[in-house]
């Protein structure tokens, strides 16, 4: 099978709307007819197959072979399946089957239960076991023990040939794996783990002729996916019971549409489709009022048989594909095509599979062509900003589209029509980040010079779904592979940043109900007792308090440095303090090393945020407004190496001087980088 390469950020779209219009060629603007092939009767064949599948269990049968696997067991059978068909399928609590009378003993899913295989029979009252259980059940009840392909009328296979069609088109073969698991956590693990053979997730490698081999409910998600290698976000699905389950996906290779060879082959997977719930049946799609707008705008693919097609078929329904006739006129040449769809009332804001009618302007090669089918778009209702997150490749606004492909042009145009320079929210990019990651500085002073923000984003834009929330929408991150882009980049951020209000953090010391504002730089004397610090820190959203603290006397002048060897500013160092409800919590950790060595590498010191968000750690004793209030009443030395030491009480530190460095970072990298942007510092001394 053909392997694609591996492309660049750029040409990723265009890779792939040219695989698919390669594999539309010959599935549309056919005659609604089957071909040559397939227009014979039905006859029997001797070579039948029935799958079940699940999001626990799949289960394989045929002439030679019984298959089970799930997450938790695999159970091949190669011998005593010789028998024409099954005489029934029936599984009781035992998870007995019986099999033809041909087969010999213990040819059946009762080997499940012998302690000497490697497999072992799922736990009573597990899902597995249930679903196991449900797939005999329904083979039982549906007699799917068949010989023959089913003997359908002639349109009725038209019907599943052309819901075949419309749903194979525009898709490529894949190789693709697929693992699921019992709870949302275990598959956020799960996704960064091995698997394969030896490890906790099996996850076979399987393979899809097209989109039809693939279950509708993980069909947009693996047609998101671009890279070998690459994984879905983490899917919620239901299992068979209506309980919830969750799945990963990961692509293995992506190859050419995979036709069926001859009438057999196609009669043969067809009803395999409709027999395991890929394709609706022959009966649904008669029942279906978009099947027969489907079909019509599938083979319409000329102005003049689009205004033939019957008045009361819309053109705003989604083929099986994903993709809708709006964006697929978009991959032809045809202009006059497109405009009979809009004046049929096609909506320029209906996205698919391949992106939204705007993004795909990208794929036309001739600034002068997509300009002129962008003021057609443009002059319909299309919105500058459209974008549906379902979809990968229309995840992004426009704007961020023509901006990533250098494209200033179509950008400009789209700016004036309202695109707005930040994107929207829940974009999987902002332009300013797309022109970042390419390197395009030019691109991204015109964004800035529109108005797009240099912060971070809370709600777009997730670099890396392994950093977490803090990777979201980051310029920092997205000019990691361009150094001179990126100390451009930061010096803005950390301008930006110190304008804000929340940023500015002041501190009160409290004793025996004495408040004392404090000075940066200043000093405090307390008797070494137990004491109060009060943050106030405005805003609406504050995010807390960055504060590190030592018995050393030199602690404060480098521990206020912008330092990449500042361990205070490197997150992955965090430490955090006890939370009020717990025992013991009013320690002050205590890092009585020199801070700011040569590098991240060579970096001493310890990161602590108290969080001013009680939903994600209580931090603070007590909230007045915008102050937040911290109680200490003892102290625990943080060494660089070994354990932390015990508690010493503040009454323990007479005579002695503590000094305290606070204020707000910008979190640049959540693993790496967090510098200062207003940090100030106070030296308590107990007399």
């Amino acid at each position: 099978m053909k392997r694609l390469p591996a492309t660049t950020l750029p040409g990723r779209r265009r890779q792939v709307a040219a695989l698919a219009a390669a594999c539309w060629t010959g599935l549309a603007g056919a005659q609604l007819r089957l071909p040559e092939t397939l227009q014979a009767d039905a006859t029997p064949t001797a070579q039948w197959q029935w799958v079940h599948q699940s999001p626990l269990l799949r289960i394989e049968v045929n002439r030679a072979s019984l298959q089970v696997q799930s997450s938790r067991l695999a159970y091949q059978l190669r011998d005593g399946i010789g028998a024409p068909r099954w005489v029934a399928a029936r599984c009781d609590q035992g998870l007995r089957a019986e099999l033809p009378a041909a087969g010999p003993q213990g040819s059946s899913l009762s080997r499940l239960l012998d302690p000497d295989l490697p497999w072992r029979r799922p736990a009573h009252g597990s899902r597995a076991e249930a679903d196991l259980l449900h797939a005999c059940d329904t083979a039982r009840q549906r007699n799917l023990a068949v010989d023959a392909v089913p003997e359908w009328p002639q349109e009725d296979w038209e019907a599943v040939y052309n819901a075949w069609r419309h749903t194979a088109a525009g898709t490529p073969s894949t190789d693709w794996r697929v693992a699921y698991f019992a709870t949302e956590d275990q598959a956020r693990r799960g996704r960064l783990e091995r698997w394969g053979t030896g490890t906790h997730h099996l996850a076979p490698q399987r393979h899809a002729s097209s989109q039809a081999d693939v279950p509708l409910a993980l069909r947009t998600a693996l047609g998101n996916l671009t890279r070998p290698g690459e994984r879905s976000p983490v899917l919620a699905l239901k299992g068979v019971e209506g309980e919830p389950e969750w799945a990963i996906l990961e692509l293995v290779a992506r190859g050419p549409l995979e036709r069926p060879a001859d009438r057999q082959a196609f009669m043969r997977q067809a009803a395999a489709w409709v027999g395991q719930g890929l394709l609706d049946g022959p009966a649904a799609l008669r029942a279906d009022p978009d099947h027969a707008a489907r079909v019509a705008y599938l083979d319409a693919t000329t102005a003049q048989a689009i205004k033939a097609v019957p008045p009361h078929l819309s053109p705003n329904v989604r083929l099986g594909s994903g993709l809708t006739p709006l964006t697929w006129a978009l991959l032809s040449t045809d202009l006059d095509r497109l405009q009979a769809l809009l004046d049929r009332g096609a909506d320029p804001n209906l996205c698919g599979q391949l992106g939204c009618p705007l993004h795909l302007l990208g794929l036309k090669e001739d600034a002068a062509t997509r300009a002129t089918w962008l003021e057609r778009l443009l002059q319909a209702g299309a919105r500058p900003d459209a974008v549906d997150t379902t979809y990968r490749f229309a995840s992004t606004t426009a704007l961020g589209d023509a901006v990533l492909k250098g494209d200033m042009g179509t950008a400009r145009r789209l700016r004036r029509a309202g695109a707005h320079p930040d994107g929207v929210p829940g974009v999987s990019a902002t332009p300013l980040e797309m022109a970042l990651e390419t390197g395009q500085r030019a691109a991204a002073q015109w964004l800035v010079a529109e108005g797009a923000s240099v912060l971070p984003w809370e709600d777009r834009s997730i670099q890396d779904p392994a950093r977490g929330a803090l990777g979201r929408g980051n310029p920092w991150l997205a000019s990691r592979d361009h150094p001179d882009l990126q100390s451009w980049i930061e010096g803005l951020m950390m301008s930006a940043a110190a304008a804000r209000p929340e940023h500015d953090i002041r501190l009160i010391v409290e004793q025996d109900g004495r408040r004392q504002p404090v000075q940066d730089g200043g000093v405090l004397t307390l008797r070494p007792a137990p004491f109060r610090l009060i943050f106030v820190m405005p805003g609406t959203h504050p995010r807390g308090v960055t504060l590190t603290a030592s018995l050393s006397p030199s602690f404060a002048q480098a521990a206020r440095r912008n330092h990449r060897g500042n361990g205070a500013l490197i997150p992955s160092r965090s430490g955090a303090l006890t939370e009020v409800d717990q025992p013991n919590a009013g320690a002050l950790l205590l890092h009585d090393t020199p801070v700011g060595g040569t590098s991240r590498d060579q970096a001493v010191g310890g990161h602590v945020v108290l969080q001013a968000d009680p939903s994600v750690r209580r931090d603070f004793h007590a909230q007045r407004g915008t102050e937040y209030i911290r109680e200490v009443a003892h102290v625990t030395a943080v060494p660089e190496q070994g354990e932390p030491g015990p508690d010493r009480p503040i009454t323990a530190l007479k005579g002695q001087q503590l000094e305290l460095v606070y204020g707000s970072t910008l979190v640049l990298d959540p693993i790496e980088w967090a510098p200062w942007v207003k940090v100030r510092a106070l030296t308590l001394r107990f007399r």
